[in-house]
């Protein structure tokens, strides 16, 4: 039935469906992707030849081994808004041969007798938006005689529910990376004098991930795109030998290669960047000298302006050497957006200078795990352009806005505000929840939670509450709230409130001390501080002086409450 295992994208699928997403043909210059409803997905993909109604499955261990004379059947399974489906099985002894066809729905059956071997299947899909998503299957041919030796021992399965064959298991916790140029990291330079580029991909271990998942991976398809023109080539290899054709590359290119590797059983993925250039004769660095934070590391994860540096033996790179900066952005789902002239103009300043600032307007539009890649263009002789290029990993917190006041127009002293924000937080995120008025800001509220219930200073001003996530955070929060006004109150208005403070008719400092909730002791503090103010600052003219004596008594005495 099923034809390969997945152990990809942090997935294993029971039907040994392999779920990944590719662009079939490279996008030159997209701008920025903007969030869609439904974009297209694969939810399940099948191999398997209709009898009378019901679904057979191959033969074999895996059930992928089929007799010469059998029409196979595909189908897909798939949401949101999907275009046209190209199916595409070629030969792995042959990559030359192959079958294609596109069709308008999910299923196709194919009638043709196919001979003997290996195949691998791609089932890609496309969204109106031109993002595209693809699914690999391998499924095996025998003539007769040998197809019925394998079903001795893995006999099909008939009958099989339409549900069960695109069924998911458990997520793995761990995903399998691939090493590429016998070198560790995403990003790679390859010092180009017009050769071939050898890949020699290996499967990176993780002790936490099974031997039978990434033992013997020994085939291989790679798909490379250049980032300069939108170009890609496609290569198969039986082996761990997989070289880039010279006559497919260029000086001063970079190119995103992306890596399948199988053991007939699970394909895996990377992806990685390469530069393809001539070595400088100067040690030309990049680094990032703003936020310091991220100073000496390669992940970008602020919502700040970044500032990068280029340096040239060990110093800043003198004006006349410096030609350019280019940046480009490479997704998580392979398209990618090269910044052309204008788009460098709005959203970076110093282009032509050794340091270049990054406006985070910018960065917040890119999806996690997005690559950045930042290249600097250096004139080191008439005759000689460098290229050098540093790859940054975007994680920018997420922006919400779908924050809610539970509070009214108008309240009353001690009355509680609630403020919530539908976001995720992770471990480390820190909310303030704090108000405005004329005389300034005042935090009355911080947590790790973007959720806060809490009493409000009283005010003979307008308040406005508001609720931030502070640096450091994995998501970005900035709303303010509609203005809120106090119940006007009399000097004996506030006088009761104080007696009844002080007689424990009012229980609100000794709940927030029981409580030991330092952030509602806090609010508790500054709303009765506030009331005691507000009473001491009533005109004192029409009293006397036992009377004003009095009220600073009572002052004092609520303020050794609290303390």
């Amino acid at each position: 039935m099923a034809i390969l295992d997945s152990y990809v994208g942090e997935k294993i699928a029971a039907t040994r469906l392999t779920k990944v997403k590719v662009v079939v043909d490279a996008l030159k210059s997209t701008p920025a992707p903007t969030i869609v409803k439904q974009p297209p997905r694969i939810n399940g993909a099948s191999v398997f030849n209709i009898a009378i109604g019901e679904y057979i499955t191959g033969c074999g261990e895996h059930y992928n081994v089929f007799v010469n004379d059998t029409a196979l059947s595909f189908i897909l399974r798939g949401e949101g808004n999907l275009g046209k489906t190209r199916y595409r099985f070629t030969q792995y002894s042959d990559p030359n041969q192959f079958y294609q066809v596109e069709v308008q729905s999910g299923v196709y059956q194919f009638q043709a007798k196919l001979v003997g071997g290996l195949y691998i299947l791609s089932i890609t899909t496309s969204g109106p938006d031109g993002e595209s998503i693809e699914a690999h299957k391998i499924f095996e041919i025998q003539d007769p005689s040998d197809h019925a030796m394998v079903c001795q021992s893995f006999d099909q399965i008939k009958s099989v529910s339409y549900v069960s064959l695109l069924e998911f298991s458990t997520p793995s916790l761990k995903e399998v990376g691939l090493k590429i140029l016998n070198e560790p990291g995403p990003f790679h330079f390859v010092k180009w004098m017009k050769q071939d580029v050898c890949l020699s991909p290996e499967i990176i271990p993780h002790p936490d991930i099974p031997s039978i998942v990434t033992a013997n991976v020994d085939s291989f398809i790679v798909k490379v795109i250049s980032l300069e023109d939108g170009k890609s080539f496609e290569l198969l290899a039986a082996n761990r030998r997989v070289c880039l054709p010279k006559t497919e590359l260029n000086t001063n290119y970079l190119y995103t290669v992306i890596i399948y590797g199988s053991n007939k059983r699970y394909i895996h993925r990377d992806r990685h960047t390469i530069l393809v250039a001539n070595e400088p004769t100067m040690n030309v660095v990049i680094k990032i000298v703003r936020p310091l934070s991220w100073v000496s590391r390669s992940v970008i994860s602020s919502p700040e302006e970044t500032v990068l540096t280029g340096t040239c033996n060990y110093v800043i790179c003198p004006r006349n050497k410096v030609l350019q900066w280019e940046l480009t952005m490479s997704y998580p789902n392979f398209t990618y957006w090269k910044l052309s002239n204008k788009e460098m103009q709005k959203y970076t300043d110093g282009r032509t200078r050794s340091t270049l600032v990054i406006s985070p307007q910018l960065l917040l539009q890119m999806p996690r795990k997005t690559h950045l890649i930042a290249c600097l263009i250096i004139q080191e002789k008439v005759s000689m352009i460098t290229k050098i290029c540093k790859q940054y990993t975007v994680n920018m917190p997420e922006k919400c806005d779908s924050c809610y006041l539970n509070a009214s127009n108008m309240i009353d002293d001690f009355q509680t505000v609630c403020v919530n924000c539908n976001c995720t937080s992770s471990q480390g995120d820190t909310f303030e929840f704090y108000t405005m008025t004329n005389s300034g800001t005042q935090s009355i509220a911080f947590g790790d939670s973007p959720s806060f219930c809490s009493y409000l200073p009283a005010s003979d001003d307008a308040v406005t509450p508001c609720i931030r996530s502070l640096p450091g955070s994995m998501v970005i929060v900035r709303k303010c709230f509609h203005q809120i006004k106090f119940i006007p109150k009399t000097m004996d208005d506030i006088e009761r409130q104080l007696d009844a403070l002080l007689s424990d008719k009012n229980s609100l400092l000794e709940e927030a001390i029981i409580s030991k909730n330092s952030n509602l002791l806090s609010a508790a503090v500054q709303v009765v501080s506030a009331q005691a103010n507000k009473f001491m600052d009533f005109d004192h003219n029409q009293l006397g002086q036992s009377d004003v004596d009095a009220k600073r008594n009572k002052v004092g005495a609520v303020s050794f409450s609290v303390l």
